[in-house]
């Protein structure tokens, strides 16, 4: 950021900083229609938001991030107006704020941050803040949230600074805009990450507001190897070879036409290009937003090649870019993301944007300060100087299966889309399949937008929760990109036929299904599937069934006796009974027959002048005494028939026909007793 211009920044943040309490509810925004809630977007949706509220600041500024090799984690380093806070976004959809790295010394609206290796470097334009160092290992090791971190170190040899560029592969760090070397460059080998060690400065070129650090490995075979810097001075910029530090060298400069302020460089991986963003032509000229470009094949001749005027009129502020892209915080209009070919010249055309400013575009210095977009996972890190930090995600790749959900089927359709022109070939292939499944038709070569369904066969082998990636791996540049894609495969469930309908089901009958169908119940616990009544723990009754599955009929209910009524007169035979709850068919609730056989003999049945107890008294009543004993057929004589009956009675032992002495069986007295009535007649 143009410091100069100060007070006319604060005048734009203080109008915009309270704008968006009231639309940032929710974190995950998907782009939809051309909005991610209250966000202007296209093709990149929000993941989460992490306010300066919940980091305990008033204003953000620069971002940058940092990927745990060994723990896999991802993290941004937002810089806030009174420190750095820390912020876990390994899983962008929760991210979680760890506390915060204080200043130095006192709060400032400017603050920058670069990393090497596993430590951190701080600088703001505070007094007296001199360079903060923080070993990031330190992230591993919180154990509640959140914390206020304490420096690794503090070297005070200079006071302030605007900004910083760190050099990887030489272990170099470079110190800008600050108050020594007239604002020029402080060179720091950081062989001793914890103690960089000040080798070397540059004041001769001026003041440095932005720079971008390499060991040259581009087209000019010149300087391969060489430490190279390149610096955005208010009016110009220039190539220096800082291959030795006491002895720094100019190999080249440039300035475009229409110079507002030359703010930063970025030199694309290439190397053939350095694009350059003013940041206050637009203000000054009436510009949309304007990126500058010099084709730099050869470091020591430069050549201007022109400009990319974006869509909207505001102020551009930081950019980096990767092989194919390049992303641009653009203040009020956010981060907005370019394609760049470079096969004649070079070409730039906007492919993605997401406006975290979404009240104007207009030129000014709210909104968007920066971001950082290199991270493992392909989230983007956006700072909003009003807000707050928006994890972001670009749309390269969309893919869907046919069903987020599959059971017993061993095909899937699978359907892949790249929805922008990202001006590269490229091959699409599905990683992380299991053994077994098939991608048919993949990996396969194409360039451009386009929308393809691809069969995924053997999937009914991959049970659970499948997480595949949709990959996209250009052919001839190093850029790649993934995207989760997943599906969750069932292998039905056991259910049992359920014929009565009583939510239990026959464990004789199992079947396997995807889901509940008609008939069918969960469980196979019924032990009689043809009763509604019966499952477990229903209410026994008293119908001779188990009811409530215990293997116990009728159990718990209360038992009465019942006798067995073969003659059905309504009493049974004593000796003849059964316990139960209900009286069974056959059986009468009275005992007391003495003949269970004869309908006439009964407990009080009246007398039929047969000679039977009927009544069961013991007793022969004269209402009982056959008036012609013998007459076995009562037809008022003694004869031959008669005689006929008592022989087949003879020696028969309970309820006798032919029992004529009362003594309930037929002997030898009873046969001398017929003899003696034989061939009698009876009036």
């Amino acid at each position: 950021m143009f410091k100069l211009n100060h007070v006319l920044r604060v005048g734009w943040w203080t109008l915009f900083s309270g704008l968006h309490a009231s639309i940032l509810l929710g974190q995950t925004l998907p782009c939809m229609d051309g909005m991610a809630g209250p966000f202007p977007c296209d093709g990149i949706d929000q993941l989460s938001f992490i306010s300066l509220e919940t980091c305990s600041a008033s204003a953000a500024n620069d971002v940058w991030g940092w990927y745990d090799e060994e723990t896999h984690r991802e993290y941004a380093l937002l810089g806030v107006n009174n420190g750095l806070a820390f912020i876990d976004v390994t899983d962008p959809y929760y991210p979680i704020y760890l506390g915060k790295l204080p200043t130095a010394s006192s709060p400032s609206l400017w603050r920058d941050m670069k990393v090497y290796g596993h430590h951190m470097y701080v600088v703001s334009e505070a007094f007296a803040h001199g360079l903060q160092v923080f070993d990031l290992h330190t992230l591993r090791e919180v154990n509640s949230t959140p914390e206020t971190f304490l420096a690794t170190a503090t070297f005070n040899a200079f006071s302030d600074a605007h900004n910083l560029a760190v050099d990887e592969s030489a272990g170099r760090l470079y110190v800008m805009g600050g108050n020594l070397a007239g604002g020029g460059v402080l060179i720091y080998d950081l062989t001793n990450p914890a103690v960089p060690a000040l080798v070397g400065m540059h004041a001769e070129s001026g003041y440095v507001h932005d720079a971008v650090a390499l060991t040259y490995d581009g087209p000019d075979a010149d300087y391969l190897g060489a430490q190279l810097l390149v610096c955005a001075h208010p009016t110009n910029w220039t190539i220096l070879d800082t291959t030795d530090p006491s002895d720094v060298v100019v190999l080249s400069s440039g300035q475009h036409p229409s110079n507002g302020y030359t703010h930063q460089p970025l030199l694309l991986p290439s190397r053939k290009h350095l694009l350059i963003g003013d940041e206050l032509d637009e203000q000054q000229f009436g510009f949309p937003t304007r990126t500058l470009w010099w084709n730099v094949s050869d470091l020591e001749n430069p050549s201007y090649g022109g400009a990319y005027l974006g869509p909207t009129l505001s102020s551009d502020h930081n950019q980096y870019a990767d092989e194919v892209l390049i992303y641009q915080s653009n203040y009020t209009a956010g981060l907005r993301i370019l394609g760049h070919q470079e096969s004649v010249g070079l070409t730039l055309n906007e492919l993605a944007y997401f406006d975290v400013h979404p009240e104007s575009n207009a030129p000014g210095f709210t909104g968007s300060w920066s971001n950082f977009m290199d991270l493992p996972s392909g989230n983007v890190l956006v700072s909003s100087m009003a807000t707050g930090l928006h994890v972001v995600r670009p749309r390269w790749v969309e893919a869907s299966f046919s069903s987020s959900e599959v059971c017993q089927t061993d095909t899937v359709q699978l359907t892949v889309s790249i929805p922008k022109d990202l001006g590269i070939e490229c091959v699409v292939d599905l990683a992380g399949l299991p053994v077994g499944v098939v991608a048919e038709g993949l990996p396969f070569t194409t360039y451009g937008v386009g929308e393809w369904t691809f069969p995924v066969t053997g999937i009914a082998s991959a049970l659970g929760a499948v997480d595949l990636q949709v990959t996209v791996q250009g052919t001839e540049v190093d850029w790649s990109w993934s995207e989760t894609v997943s599906v969750v495969v069932d292998g039905g469930a056991v259910w049992f036929r359920d014929l009565d309908g009583d939510g239990f089901g026959d464990p004789n009958h199992p079947a396997v299904l995807c889901s509940s169908e008609p008939g069918y119940a969960m469980n196979g616990l019924d032990c009689y599937d043809l009763s509604a009544a019966t499952y477990p723990g229903a209410p026994e009754l008293c119908d001779a069934q188990d009811n409530d599955c215990n293997g116990l009929v009728d159990d718990e209910l209360e038992v009465s006796m019942w006798y067995r009524d073969m003659d059905g007169d309504g009493y049974g035979n004593a000796a003849n009974q059964v316990g139960n709850c209900f009286c069974p068919a056959g059986f009468v609730g009275l005992a007391g027959d003495c003949d269970d056989h004869d309908a006439f003999v009964y407990p009080s049945a009246p007398g039929n002048q047969t000679g039977v107890d009927n009544n069961c008294d013991g007793v022969l009543s004269e209402q009982e005494l056959n008036p012609c004993p013998g007459d076995f057929n009562f037809d008022d004589q003694v004869t031959v028939a008669d005689l006929l009956v008592i022989l087949f009675d003879y020696a028969c032992l309970n309820a006798c026909q032919a029992d004529m002495n009362g003594d309930g069986m037929v002997g030898m007295d009873d046969l001398l007793m017929f003899f003696a009535q034989f061939n009698a007649t009876c009036d």
